[in-house]
């Protein structure tokens, strides 16, 4: 902050202004966006974790396994939502996710299992992010034809 009032010679009301307009506007997107699929991800998530809350109970002992393996569907289940909806539609997007589900839900276990480790849990939803859109083009690659001799 102190260099920021030097560089800025003592005043900083005009930029912080204009950052504070910036910064509301950008939260105000960002929770209408946020706020869309709400009640489905609530009522998929909601079973989801009275399902684990039994597990956890009946299965004391594995109670990290299934916590990851829960939270890997869901995590999964929503990253490749993400990446999906994107680039082919919702309709492609939800066909693809349950023509693959057993791979999404591999790949978000193991992003749920380092999202338990604090300060790693940081960096984990980028890598996230980057490793659905890989996984999303290899699974709607088109094989390339191989030449024959």
């Amino acid at each position: 902050f102190l260099m920021l009032t030097s560089v800025a010679g003592g005043e900083v009301d005009r930029w912080a202004e204009r950052q504070m307009k910036v910064f509301a506007l950008g939260v105000v997107v960002m929770l209408a966006v946020a706020m869309v699929p709400v009640w489905f991800w609530r009522s998929i998530s909601g079973l989801v974790y009275l399902l684990a809350l039994v597990l956890y109970v009946i299965f004391l002992p594995f109670a990290p396994i299934i916590f990851w393996g829960l939270n890997g569907f869901l995590l999964g289940r929503e990253y490749f939502h993400l990446v999906a909806v994107r680039r082919v539609g919702l309709a492609e997007a939800r066909r693809l996710r349950k023509l693959h589900f057993a791979s999404i839900w591999a790949a978000g276990t193991l992003m749920a299992v380092p999202l338990s480790v604090p300060l790693l849990n940081l960096v984990i939803p980028i890598f996230g992010v980057a490793t659905f859109t890989h996984i999303f083009h290899r699974l709607t690659a088109v094989p390339m034809a191989t030449p024959s001799d």
